[in-house]
């Protein structure tokens, strides 16, 4: 692999797990550039949207090179994101060796990696039964209520955890997630262990709801990326229809 084909590389990979872990879309297309410039190649076109990253930049020589990235999911992480923020920073003020870059990034994602499959676990289950205990009571629901939505959260989270390396399509992950959480909610309901059933299914809704797709689609489309953000609120509008189907699907059965 030659010089500039492995600097653009990097570069894309970088720019790739940057998107993937929060950072929007204008924001990635400039540090595209900046590390493009800082690496002397010229000319260089990035065209970024929610599922794609194409860059085309021309070396010294002449010679153009172009590669592009495929993206299917996200895993927001802004402690990832600060990481590579530092990495970009350096690579474009002390234009450090592309092999060294290379290197960092590496090291980075090995981390990135055991912080989801080791670290990220348990603390997802407690950030769910916190969230949707605190909605439950939020909107009236008793004691009983939060901790009937907090056995919920941990199903929720579980299916989610055992569909999504297997199941790629989201539309099903959370119709089943929302199925599942409709149906414990209403069988604690039944067996006396909550006092309200709306209460207990608001708190599993909110962890279900695209809130975060929501805002980063009207955040590009303010920044002028029309295309990522129509891309992003169609998205959005999807998963709220399978969580609205879900939990419809639950009270029917």
């Amino acid at each position: 692999m030659k010089k500039e084909e492995a600097v653009l590389d990097t570069i894309l990979t970088i720019s790739y797990d940057m998107l993937r872990a929060g950072l929007e879309i204008g924001t990635v297309e400039r540090a595209i550039e900046r590390m493009c410039i800082a690496y002397q190649m010229e000319e260089v076109h990035v065209l970024t949207i929610t599922s794609s990253i194409l860059v085309s930049a021309r070396a010294q020589d002449g010679a153009i090179y172009t590669q592009t990235r495929r993206i299917r999911d996200y895993h927001t992480d802004f402690t990832y994101l600060k990481e590579l923020d530092g990495l970009v920073r350096r690579m474009i003020d002390e234009r450090m060796d592309y092999k060294i870059a290379a290197a960092e990034l590496k090291k980075l994602r090995e981390q990135f990696v055991r912080q989801v499959t080791v670290r990220t676990a348990l603390r997802e289950y407690f950030v769910y039964c916190f969230i949707s205990f605190t909605f439950s009571l939020f909107f009236g629901g008793s004691i009983w209520d939060g901790i009937s939505s907090c056995i919920c959260a941990v199903l929720i989270c579980s299916i989610l955890y055992l569909l999504k390396p297997a199941v790629k399509n989201k539309f099903l992950v959370n119709m089943a997630a929302s199925v599942a959480g409709g149906a414990a909610a209403v069988i604690l309901f039944r067996c006396g262990l909550s006092d309200s059933v709306d209460k207990v299914i608001i708190g599993n809704i909110m962890l279900l709801i695209p809130g975060l797709a929501t805002v980063n689609a009207f955040r590009d489309l303010i920044g002028g990326d029309t295309i990522s953000g129509l891309l992003r609120l169609a998205e959005a509008l999807v998963a709220a229809a399978a969580i609205a189907i879900g939990f419809s699907m639950a009270f029917i059965i």
